[in-house]
């Protein structure tokens, strides 16, 4: 039975209960003229489709939040990425829950100054389903790129403060959240595909369809193939013990999602298998021998949590005990 210990995700919500009106078309067009930025126009209305408080739009002085506001070039780029998939702004916005979402990913709970934003990297919490990754850019010392779900970047184009808690950054991009699950990520990487059927054999790829946030380091097909003969085992055999099978890849599996600099490098993480992973000061998760590095390309974000790339299969602590007694005999 899994150990499985997740925190309850923690839920920001803004105060202000003062709503547009659905058919109000002019509501938007009175916000752009009290003082909305120009460049903005496509935000307020998009505000205005999704029945979002007022304290979203870019002019209001009031609230305690950063708002990171793509201009309207952005949406047009977004727009066209919509009609690439088969869609369209008209179908998009009219789905006002997805719309929400959208726009909540740029609202971030806390009043941050572009200086601010920057020492707040790696990781930036909105009031979307998972935060932005914070990128140093070559443009400037203490310049960042913000990253999505879908690993693109947004520049700050401009920033200013609108009251004494409130700021706007404007954005050359429309962050977007990410729309694969985990599965779905491991389904489309051919050289994890024996550790994915091995999860299925399991019953543990449940975990990484669900909305339960994870980290997950897939091992390659060419550790997956070692792992059998490193338990003593034919592969056949291992196949024939699932409970077995399942000890091993629980290892792979962390309850929240980490990005590569905030795992706890010098210390140790709880598996869901109730097992602890070492992770060494050096950037080696295991310990000994067993010690090696994530592979590049890791790091693929999905809607429910992160995705890590490994060349071996981890072995559980105590597996590794059995594993060097039998040896011995």
């Amino acid at each position: 039975m899994l150990n499985w210990q997740i925190a309850p995700d923690q839920i920001a919500h803004t105060g202000c209960r003062e709503l547009l009106g659905r058919n109000d078309r002019a509501g938007a067009a009175r916000a752009e003229r009290k003082g909305a930025p120009t460049g903005l126009l496509r935000w307020t209305q998009a505000l205005h489709a999704a029945d979002l408080p007022r304290a979203l739009d870019p002019s209001a002085s009031q609230g305690q939040i950063s708002l990171l506001v793509p201009d309207d070039h952005a949406f047009e780029a977004f727009e066209l990425q919509l009609q690439q998939r088969g869609s369209n702004w008209a179908a998009f916005s009219a789905d006002r829950s997805a719309l929400r979402r959208l726009l909540l990913n740029h609202v971030v709970p806390a009043p941050f100054s572009a200086r601010q934003l920057s020492a707040c990297a790696p990781r930036l919490d909105t009031l979307g389903e998972h935060p932005l990754q914070l990128k140093p850019t070559r443009a400037a010392a203490d310049a960042i790129s913000l990253h999505d779900g879908l690993g693109h970047a947004a520049q700050i184009l401009s920033s200013w403060q609108t009251g004494p808690l409130r700021h706007v950054h404007v954005l050359d991009r429309v962050l977007q959240p990410a729309r694969n699950s985990l599965l779905d990520l491991l389904a489309q990487a051919a050289e994890h595909r024996d550790f994915l059927a091995a999860l299925r054999a399991t019953g543990l790829d449940a975990l990484l369809a669900g909305h339960q946030h994870v980290t997950v380091l897939a091992p390659s097909n060419a550790g997956m193939a070692r792992l059998a003969p490193r338990l003593g085992l034919r592969e056949r055999e291992l196949a024939r013990q699932p409970k077995l099978l399942r000890r091993v890849l629980a290892q792979h599996l962390l309850p929240g999602s980490f990005y590569l600099s905030e795992l706890p490098w010098g210390g140790q993480m709880m598996t869901a298998g109730g097992e602890a992973l070492h992770l060494s000061a050096l950037g080696l998760l295991g310990r000994g021998e067993q010690g090696q590095p994530l592979l590049p390309g890791s790091e693929q974000l999905a809607r429910n949590g992160v995705l890590h790339r490994l060349d071996q299969a981890l072995l559980p602590p105590s597996l590794q005990g059995e594993v060097a007694a039998a040896h011995l005999h």
